[in-house]
């Protein structure tokens, strides 16, 4: 499951343009991905954590996303279902 959702964050990234409205998802995306890559297992509050952040951000910014970006936020959102 964590390289899954590695996958997802890299993929995300990544189909993310380096614009200034993109600029604090996408640092966010490569925090958790550096997070992920040094931890033993998948980290679930950090999945949410970032869930949250990626979420707020497109919602307040008002951003719209490509199908391929949606469906890479809710892939990540729906590994994640109610995890405290």
């Amino acid at each position: 499951m964590k390289s899954e959702v590695q996958g997802i964050i890299q993929d995300l990234y990544q189909e993310l343009a380096p614009t200034a409205a993109n600029q604090e998802i996408r640092a966010a995306l490569l925090k958790a991905h550096q997070q992920l890559k040094q931890a033993p297992q998948l980290d679930h509050a950090l999945i949410k954590q970032l869930t949250n952040d990626v979420t707020y951000n497109i919602f307040t910014k008002q951003l719209r996303l490509t199908p391929t970006e949606n469906l890479l936020v809710r892939a990540n959102s729906i590994i994640n279902p109610n995890r405290n």
